[in-house]
């Protein structure tokens, strides 16, 4: 199985995508969203994220962090300890800025997320077409090398 494909289930398993609509459909979007009472709210807008998109969603996959907002903080967590964000601006200041809410949100989880990172290889330098095509196997062994 491709990381994509992987990837792909993950999105769905998530709802982020319809099942089977695959990664185009999240990616095509020009807004993040969360749920506040129920209700669908845009965040943030996607300028300056959507390169780094495909690396950051297989970090959650990989890891098992869900899309929630404590995820999020583990996410970001994990992503600064393996290696911080690359060339990726936009992420260093939302990474930054999750970890300031994980402090008061998630404190432990966050606190166990860096540690698993620490070590650990994250994917923000790799060519996101080349990413999506490695096998999920051989990307696992290579975040955890």
């Amino acid at each position: 199985m491709t990381t994509e494909e992987a990837l792909g289930e993950f999105l769905a398993a998530e709802n982020l995508v319809k099942d089977g609509a695959g990664r185009e459909d999240w990616y095509a979007g020009s807004w993040f969203y969360t749920t506040l009472f129920g209700v669908k709210v845009p965040i943030l807008p996607r300028v300056g994220f959507r390169r780094g998109l495909p690396a950051h969603d297989t970090h959650h996959m990989l890891n098992d962090y869900d899309t929630s907002w404590a995820g999020e903080c583990e996410t970001a967590a994990w992503e600064l300890a393996s290696g911080g964000c690359g060339p990726h601006v936009a992420y260093w200041i939302d990474r930054l800025l999750f970890i300031a809410i994980a402090l008061v949100m998630a404190p432990a989880r966050t606190l166990r997320a860096w540690r698993r990172g620490w070590g650990q290889h994250n994917l923000y330098s790799l060519d996101p077409e080349e990413l999506l095509a490695t096998d999920l196997v051989d990307m696992r062994r290579y975040v955890c090398s």
